[in-house]
């Protein structure tokens, strides 16, 4: 009996040596995974100044990552070429334990077909009514530089527009095109 306590004992004291973890999910959105890394950002400071660092940036999916601390995190996915998207924020995870997000449960997919259109610069995912690129105010939620990339999005409505390669006024391609979480929506014009 002496024993089993002392092993239950060392278990113990080994889960809480252990650093906390993280692991991201293979994304199963088609084509996604070449194309992201995620980054791990640490919260310093007070809630009125902030102050952020980026302890960790990886491409391994499927495998939990140690993390340097307890949190709080705020965890993103960069698409090459594209805008930072938030995974979580103000995550904690306790010693021994390991956090797992997946992508399909906080994010869906816009893919632009383009047949007729002009050739682009980039594509630009907002939010509604936003007054688009090269306008004062304008924020893009997402971009990519050609027709059929995936456009990974947190779930929202959003409006895509177009910024041809030769120049010409950015054009407003689709109004509130609706993304759930999980779904990849497919915009033909």
């Amino acid at each position: 009996m002496w024993a089993t306590l002392m092993t239950l004992g060392g278990l113990v004291a080994a889960t809480q040596q252990d650093p906390p973890k993280l692991l991201i999910e293979t994304p199963s959105f088609p084509g996604m995974t070449p194309a992201l890394r995620w980054r791990v950002i640490r919260l310093r400071g007070s809630p009125e100044k902030p102050l952020v660092e980026v302890v960790l940036e990886s491409e391994l999916f499927d495998q939990a990552v140690e993390l340097p601390g307890e949190g709080p995190f705020h965890v993103e996915v960069v698409p090459q070429g594209g805008v930072p998207v938030r995974l979580a924020e103000k995550l904690m995870v306790e010693k021994g334990k390991t956090v797992r997000l997946r992508l399909e449960d906080r994010c869906g997919v816009v893919r632009i077909f383009g047949e007729g259109l002009p050739r682009p610069q980039r594509l630009v995912l907002t939010r509604a009514r936003d007054p688009g690129p090269g306008v004062r105010g304008h924020q893009p939620v997402q971009q990519v530089s050609n027709y059929r990339q995936n456009m990974l999005v947190p779930p929202g409505t959003y409006d895509l527009w177009l910024v041809p390669a030769n120049g010409a006024r950015p054009q407003r391609l689709a109004e509130n095109v609706r993304v759930l979480a999980g779904k990849v929506v497919g915009v033909d014009d």
